[in-house]
């Protein structure tokens, strides 16, 4: 079957209303143009704080100044000395780096950024999130889940661990007001209570995995929703008062290799392994809409939204804009 006809139809039923008194908007008018690529701009994640955006590539993590996308510069850069980078998160000026030594602590403040502080942890960490006066991280290997306490950032202290018992790895980690979520490549969802940070406790076991055997590639949340890709549908889940995950709502896409999602303010943006980027109404999680799909020609690994713009490394860096038929 043609693929754009393969594109019609999901989209047509992406955005089908059965219900005539829902505050759906026409979406007919946007559309997606591409601005720029940056081929000296390579990497593998993107974050932004404020004007700033940090791209991690190898054992290195480098700031930009975004203030402008016609004119990106590099004004800070930090190369580990433990080797491959494989994750991070950036708060107040400083970034949260998982990497084989374990927990590195950057100081970007200063024009010239550099290692504040660290914590060594067996056998490296491959995940990290922040969430207030606490670092939560994860080794996959081993399954091994951390809390360090960085009150004081020149003395990380880790304070509990947590080792789950499953033969199928870590697949990523997501962080609320109340809750851990860890994802394993099996499908399989871990929900930790983490009201006490010194003490994680499990309050949930779920699988995920449907009935043709698809897997979930990633887990990402926004308020009280939970997003699930998997490879060839995008799943919305809520937690249930029995802290259980009920599904909200499921939309396919014509990829069949989707492999990263990001939801913005407004929209969202699913990447596949293929050539298709594609933006997502998520306005009414219990109504996810495929609002335009724009094709590059080649893979994109990672995709972010920030103020309409569409930032994608694959691994170099491209910039499509999101705008409005006038």
């Amino acid at each position: 079957m043609n693929k754009w006809l393969i594109i019609i139809v999901l989209m047509a039923i992406s955005c089908i209303d059965f219900d005539f008194e829902a505050p759906y908007e026409d979406l007919n008018g946007i559309y997606i143009e591409w601005i720029t690529a940056r081929p000296d701009i390579r990497g593998e994640t993107l974050l932004f704080e404020g004007q700033e955006g940090y791209i991690n590539y190898g054992d290195t993590l480098t700031r930009y100044k975004f203030g402008n996308v016609d004119s990106i510069y590099a004004y800070g850069i930090y190369i580990s000395p433990h080797g491959i980078i494989r994750d991070f998160e950036v708060a107040n000026d400083f970034a949260y780096v998982a990497s084989d030594f374990g927990l590195e602590i950057i100081n970007f403040q200063e024009s010239e950024p550099y290692l504040y502080s660290s914590l060594e942890i067996p056998n490296g960490t491959d995940f990290v999130r922040v969430h207030n006066r606490y670092v939560y991280m994860a080794e996959s290997h081993y399954n091994n889940l951390y809390v360090v306490d960085i009150t004081d950032k020149m003395n990380p202290v880790k304070v509990s661990e947590y080792i789950i018992e499953n033969p199928y790895f870590i697949k990523g980690i997501e962080i609320d007001s109340s809750y851990a979520y860890v994802l394993l490549w099996n499908s399989d969802v871990y929900l930790f209570d983490i009201s006490d940070p010194t003490n994680l406790n499990l309050v949930s076991h779920i699988s995920l995995q449907d009935t043709l055997g698809d897997y979930a590639v990633m887990l990402t949340l926004k308020e009280d929703y939970m997003y699930f890709l998997k490879h060839a549908f995008l799943e919305t889940y809520v937690l249930s008062d029995s802290s259980d995950l009920e599904s909200i709502s499921r939309i396919g896409f014509a990829s069949y290799s989707m492999n990263f999602i990001h939801v913005g303010e407004e929209y969202g943006l699913a990447c596949s392994g293929g050539s298709w980027v594609y933006l997502l109404n998520l306005e009414y999680p219990s109504r996810p809409c495929i609002t335009e799909i724009y094709e590059l020609g080649w893979p994109q690994q990672y995709g972010i939204i920030r103020d309409n713009y569409i930032y994608l490394l694959i691994p170099y860096l491209e910039i499509l804009e999101i705008k409005e038929v006038q």
